[in-house]
């Protein structure tokens, strides 16, 4: 059903050519009228146009279609559109989700198939077609964070970034989880205006004691701002062997195994009041 909030127009202002004919038609009737009181007598009037009553019922449907198809023309150039979704202009209580997804190559394993990505993608894509009035980024990161995309409503955006990800895309190896939650929760406003998130996709494979520290610490800071992080971790405790190369001239090769780290996820989820 057609509504006000869901046409649109792309120039409104060619819908001032409607009035055109309508203001013509205005100034024929006013000429008309000077030259009848030119023409006779005001007694005399009614029996000088009586002749012509036939005349003027086909006059006046040449303009009835005239003037319709001018109607026609001046919408077509307004350009109307069905919009697709109608957003509420009050976005105050709206939720904002930044997703930080892990690019590093143990995300490359496959003791989830098809293999870790492949599975966060897919998990990814069914959390897009439930969000709902929801502001929505990505974050992906190795050992250094890259936006791909801003908080958004257009989840377009986020479909188009998630078919071309590879853990071989980022120019840096490792993983980084710490340094990837402080730059996601610079992505969102200063001023708190809805409740914020961070939801974290990863396998969890990156951190050694100090890294640990760093991150509890990271979490208590994302707390106290009232953003909450939510952790997906994707692989599985038995893990799998992955292969790095270290040397791209010699091309030597290190194989070690990749397992879930889920303990350091699910301690980031809950000093942040969140959930894993």
């Amino acid at each position: 059903m057609i509504s006000p909030q869901t046409l649109q127009w792309r120039e409104p202002l060619w819908l001032l050519l409607a009035l055109y004919p309508l203001g013509m038609l205005l100034l024929t009737q006013l000429m008309r009228r000077w030259r009848h009181g030119h023409y006779a007598e005001r007694q005399l009037l009614p029996w000088a146009v009586s002749q012509h009553h036939r005349q003027r019922r086909q006059s006046y449907l040449r303009h009835v279609a005239a003037i319709a198809t001018w109607c026609c023309f001046a919408i077509a150039m307004a350009g109307p559109r069905l919009a697709e979704k109608i957003y509420h202009a009050d976005t105050a209580n709206d939720a904002e989700v930044m997703i930080v997804l892990d690019l590093s190559q143990s995300m490359a394993a496959k003791d989830v198939l098809p293999n870790r990505l492949q599975r966060a993608r897919l998990e990814l894509l069914d959390f897009l077609q439930r969000a709902v009035q929801t502001r929505i980024g990505l974050t992906v990161f190795a050992a250094r964070p890259h936006l791909l995309s801003p908080l958004t409503y257009d989840t377009s955006v986020i479909h188009h970034y998630l078919a071309t990800l590879k853990p071989s895309l980022l120019p840096t190896a490792g993983s980084n989880i710490n340094a990837a939650l402080r730059f996601a929760a610079r992505q969102f406003a200063k001023i708190k205006t809805s409740s914020r998130a961070i939801l974290l996709i990863s396998d969890g494979d990156s951190a050694d004691a100090v890294d640990h520290e760093a991150q509890q610490n990271t979490a208590r800071q994302l707390n106290q701002l009232g953003i909450h992080v939510y952790s997906l971790g994707v692989g599985t405790l038995a893990g799998q062997a992955i292969v790095a190369q270290l040397d791209s001239r010699h091309s030597p090769i290190q194989t070690s195994i990749s397992t879930l780290q889920r303990a350091s996820l699910q301690q980031i989820a809950s000093l942040t009041n969140g959930a894993y």
